[in-house]
C-alpha cells in the first residue's frame, strides 16, 4: 500500500488536522515492508502554507498589520531555507534593508533542502508568533516532525538530516532576529494608541459609531513607520489629498 494522503489539508482545522494525522499514521503502520514516499518540495511548502494560514487565524491577540508583516517574514524565510539549493537563485541577504547576512551551508557537504525548509517554517511560525496558543504550537511541533519521519523511515543519512535542519532553523532564527528591529515586534500588544491626538477638518478619519473594534482609536496609527524590506520604499512621499467638492 502506497501513500494517498494529502499534506496540503493538514492545517485546516483542528479536527480535520489530528484526523488525517491519525489515517496516514495507519497507512504506514500497517505496511511497514514498503518504504514510505518521500513529501515533494511542493506538498511540504503548500502544508506549511495551509498551516501558516491556520496559525494566523486561530492565534489570539492578531491583527491585519501584524499578521501580513508576519506573513512577510514567513515567506521569506521559506525562499531563505532553500535558495542555495538552486544556483539560478540569489539570496535576498545584502539586498534587503538592514539584511546584511544571513547563515550560509557549508561547501562540499549535501543538504536536503525540503527538509531544511521544514525547519525553518516551523521555528518562524514558533518565533513569529509567540503568543498563539501552545496547542497551535503542538500542531507545528507535530507537522515538522511529521515530515522528518517520512525522510527517516526510507533512510535518508542522518547527518544530512540533522544538517538540512539545523541549516532551516538557524535562518528562520536570523530572520526572526532582524525582524526585532523592524518597529512591529511584538506590535499586537500595542494595537490603539489612546494618546493620539486625531486631526479634524473636511476629509479627517473618523471613528465609526459601529465597527469590528470595539476601540474608537485606529488601528496601528504609526505603522508606517516601520522599516520596510525595501529602503527605498520608505523614501517615497505620502500622496497628497486629492482636491474634491463635498457638495
Amino acid at each position: 500500500m502506497k501513500y494517498t494522503g494529502n499534506l496540503k489539508h493538514v492545517s485546516q482545522g483542528k479536527s480535520c488536522f489530528l484526523v488525517l494525522i491519525f489515517c496516514i499514521g495507519l497507512l504506514y503502520t500497517g505496511c511497514t515492508d514498503e518504504p514510505k514516499r518521500n513529501f515533494s518540495g511542493q506538498e511540504v511548502a503548500n502544508a506549511w502554507a495551509d498551516m501558516a494560514l491556520f496559525i494566523t487565524k486561530y492565534t489570539p491577540s492578531n491583527s491585519p498589520t501584524f499578521a501580513s508583516r508576519c506573513f512577510g517574514y514567513i515567506g521569506l524565510t521559506m525562499y531563505e531555507s532553500i535558495v542555495h539549493g538552486y544556483p539560478d537563485y540569489l539570496s535576498l541577504a545584502g539586498q534587503l534593508n538592514g539584511l546584511d547576512q544571513l547563515p550560509l551551508p557549508q561547501q562540499g557537504v549535501d543538504y536536503n533542502w525540503v527538509i531544511s525548509l521544514n525547519a525553518g517554517q516551523a521555528e518562524i511560525l514558533r518565533t513569529i508568533y509567540i503568543q498563539t496558543s501552545d496547542a497551535n504550537k503542538r500542531k507545528i511541533d507535530s507537522l515538522e516532525t511529521f515530515v522528518v519521519d517520512q525522510y527517516k523511515h526510507n533512510n535518508v543519512d542522518a547527518q544530512i538530516i540533522d544538517r538540512s535542519v539545523q541549516y532551516g532553523k538557524s535562518v528562520a532564527g536570523a530572520i526572526f532576529e532582524w525582524s526585532k528591529s523592524d518597529g512591529g515586534h511584538r506590535g499586537y500588544l500595542q494595537n490603539f494608541d489612546k494618546k493620539l491626538v486625531l486631526p479634524t477638518g473636511p476629509g479627517s478619519w473618523e471613528p465609526p459609531l459601529y465597527g469590528q473594534s470595539f476601540s474608537h482609536y485606529p488601528l496601528h496609527p504609526h505603522w508606517g513607520k516601520n522599516r520596510t524590506f525595501i529602503k527605498s520604499n520608505a523614501e517615497l512621499p505620502t500622496p497628497k489629498i486629492i482636491s474634491y467638492n463635498k457638495e
